[in-house]
């Protein structure tokens, strides 16, 4: 946008202002449409909703969804990268849990669908 076309706007703002803001939501908004990604598929959702209900170890997921070991650790992977999920070592189990971003993405799709 040139000045003198800024100059007309009711809060007009700098053209080094302009970049920020354009930055900032480009930025934003690759961030969300990353983490939509995520959680559109099935399998990676139907964890979310299990792990909405409790923490459970790889082998309920395995057994619940009916996946193979590897399939699971793949959707796993991804969800602990996009910072849904947590895991912890208990005794002999690998056990995850949602984080508070996990949750709260969750129960908001809970929530709206």
């Amino acid at each position: 946008m040139r000045q003198d076309e800024l100059e007309g706007l009711p809060y007009p703002l700098t053209d080094e202002e302009l970049e920020v803001l354009r930055r900032e939501a480009e930025r934003s908004l690759d961030d969300k449409i990353e983490m939509l990604k995520v959680v559109s598929d099935p399998i990676r959702l139907r964890i979310l909703t299990i792990l909405r209900k409790r923490e459970v170890c790889v082998c309920v997921l395995v057994h619940l969804l009916g996946v193979r070991h590897s399939t699971l650790s793949y959707h796993l992977r991804l969800l602990k990268e996009a910072g849904l999920v947590d895991s912890e070592r208990k005794g002999g189990f690998q056990v995850y849990a949602l984080t508070p971003e996990g949750r709260f993405l969750i129960e908001l799709l809970v929530r709206t669908f």
